[in-house]
């Protein structure tokens, strides 16, 4: 369910970062700057050295920064139109490790992680204008892997995913807010496969089946609220082939709805919209 926006991901300055391709400094245009003659200077191999900054059309900073023979070191900062900071990025190991902050037009911290030799690295975390913490994932030079958790806005855990070098493997939760599970189930090599288990918020059962490689197999039953069951449905291997109904139920749609949808799509509007 997690969709790598890749995402993620995750609002960098260029369009590169916000697509998530390779992370690349910004192209550094030589600024119109009279203000000193050591600021934006090549060395003598046409590398840039020494101190940088660009500026936007309102003549603020874009973004300042030092280079040494080529290679961006310590620290630079990227800013909005308005002076205030938009990202930090604090390079480190000529370049190889990249630490990287991001913020919000008022100047709460959105997200912060690392990049290694160029690629999201590490933990990723996510926070919303109040501080408080909406995702935390997890990457291997630039592959999703580990725990992935998404939070509600009251800081309740709304879902775990499991990422192998890539792809989604192992179990996958979802949660109401009141701490309930609402959802169960497990990826085998980026395909759903295995027990499904959807939950009322009571804990009761709403949906029980299984999976085959991403396709609905065997028995599904669905239940009502007092425990009764509503219909249960035969597959195999994503056709229907039988289908028994013991209460009639206004049908929503003739498709399995997941509990909620993609979270993402309200989780990361408000975060990208400035970018």
């Amino acid at each position: 369910m997690i969709k790598i926006l890749a995402l993620f991901v995750f609002f960098l300055i260029s369009a590169d970062f916000i697509s998530g391709q390779r992370f690349t400094p910004p192209a550094m245009h030589q600024a119109e700057d009279k203000e000193s003659d050591t600021v934006n200077v090549f060395n003598d191999n046409g590398e840039r050295t020494g101190y940088w900054r660009g500026r936007h059309d309102n003549g603020n900073i874009r973004y300042e920064g030092h280079f040494k023979n080529g290679t961006p070191v310590g620290k630079f900062l990227y800013y909005f139109p308005s002076g205030r900071v938009r990202a930090e990025l604090l390079y480190i190991d000529d370049e190889e490790l990249v630490q990287a902050t991001f913020y919000y037009p008022e100047g709460e911290v959105m997200t912060e992680g690392q990049y290694l030799n160029r690629e999201r690295h590490g933990t990723w975390r996510f926070y919303n204008q109040r501080g408080d913490r909406l995702m935390t994932t997890y990457y291997h030079e630039g592959e999703p892997h580990g725990v992935w958790k998404t939070y509600y806005r009251s800081g309740q855990l709304m879902e775990v995913e499991t990422y192998h070098y890539g792809k989604k493997d192992g179990k996958w939760e979802q949660y109401y807010e009141n701490g309930k599970v609402r959802l169960r189930s497990y990826y085998v090599d980026d395909k759903r496969h295995g027990e499904y288990i959807v939950y009322f918020d009571d804990g009761t059962v709403n949906i029980e089946g299984h999976y085959s490689k991403n396709f609905r197999h065997d028995k599904w039953t669905h239940y009502v609220e007092n425990g009764d069951v509503e219909k249960i449905v035969e597959f195999d291997k994503g056709k229907m082939v039988d289908e028994q109904i013991f209460i009639e139920q206004e049908e929503i749609s003739d498709e399995l709805k997941e509990p909620f949808g993609d979270p993402y799509e309200e989780l990361f509007d408000g975060i990208l919209k400035d970018f």
